[in-house]
């Protein structure tokens, strides 16, 4: 198949999907939305924070959606990360990394 047609035959539009970067200013506010409390929001919430987050630039509900699923996910594995080498010194090593993967496989 050559590019600028589909298997019919017919010129279809190129449309590459580029990766949503949020803006200082974006990212600035969904930083604080998540400290104050909002780690998932509603679909409403996701509508509204989209809809304020427009002025800053270009974005879309589910930009929002998975930046706070991501950000709850990161903010997760860090927090294990830091226990286990709080507890590196000590023999529960093992035993808390196995916790951590067990508490990891449940949340998928």
């Amino acid at each position: 198949m050559y590019e600028g047609t589909s298997n019919t035959g017919f010129n279809v539009q190129s449309q590459k999907c580029t990766r949503w970067s949020p803006t200082p200013v974006q990212l600035l506010v969904l930083e604080e939305l998540y400290r104050q409390g909002t780690k998932t929001p509603s679909s409403e919430q996701i509508q509204q924070i989209a809809s304020q987050l427009r002025r800053f630039g270009k974005i879309e509900g589910k930009n929002v959606f998975y930046w706070f699923q991501n950000h709850k996910a990161r903010e997760r594995q860090k927090r294990c990360r830091l226990e286990i080498e709080e507890t590196a010194s000590t023999e529960g090593k093992k035993e808390h990394k196995l916790s951590c993967d067990i508490l990891k496989s449940n949340r998928e």
